[in-house]
């Protein structure tokens, strides 16, 4: 396991896997149909890997699920972007309302 980043058997780790092949999604736009649909999942390493291995993690849920590693000890990256100026302004509004 030179050369990329490891993780030991316990590490919070990102796998991810192809949960439908390109033709296997019904329902969808033909473009959609025409990509496979890819899932991520967290959990924690069943044994020794590296990024680009397969490997299996137990989610917290507790199930058990094999994929490729994409990322060791993934980072929460997710926002709610940047803040409403008018939605600033409500909570003080309506607070003065209230006041005596």
């Amino acid at each position: 396991m030179s050369g990329r980043e490891t993780a030991a058997a316990g590490q919070w780790i990102e796998l991810e896997f192809t949960l439908l092949a390109a033709g296997e999604r019904k329902g969808v736009p033909e473009d959609t149909a025409a990509t496979p649909l890819r899932c991520r999942v967290r959990g924690f390493a069943a044994a020794a890997c590296a990024v680009g291995q397969e490997a299996e993690v137990t989610t917290l849920a507790g199930r058990r699920v094999t994929g490729t590693v994409r990322t060791v000890a993934p980072a929460h990256t997710h926002g709610f972007g940047r803040p409403d100026p008018e939605l600033l302004r409500v909570g003080p509004s309506l607070r003065a309302r209230r006041a005596p």
